[in-house]
């Protein structure tokens, strides 16, 4: 039966190119979380990426919403 295990970012911390998540985190099994905010940190334009992602996601589904309600609202006859 083959296996298949992802040890990338164990190689990351022990050649100690990136630091371990604070032992609260790593506690409340949280740490993959700071992973991937450290490696979007690292790239100086993958957090500018990552947040004009989340802001265009966001204004898609505010006008998606404001056109369902504008829909909903019409009195039909």
């Amino acid at each position: 039966m083959p296996v298949s295990l992802g040890v990338g970012g164990s190689f990351d911390v022990y050649s100690e190119k990136l630091k371990r998540a604070p032992e609260y985190i790593q506690r409340s099994g949280l740490e993959w979380l700071y992973r991937v905010w450290q490696n979007l940190a690292l790239e100086t334009h993958g957090l500018r990426a990552a947040l004009h992602g989340v802001g265009a996601a966001a204004v898609a589904f505010g006008a998606a919403r404001n056109a369902r309600r504008r829909r909903d609202s019409k009195i039909v006859p």
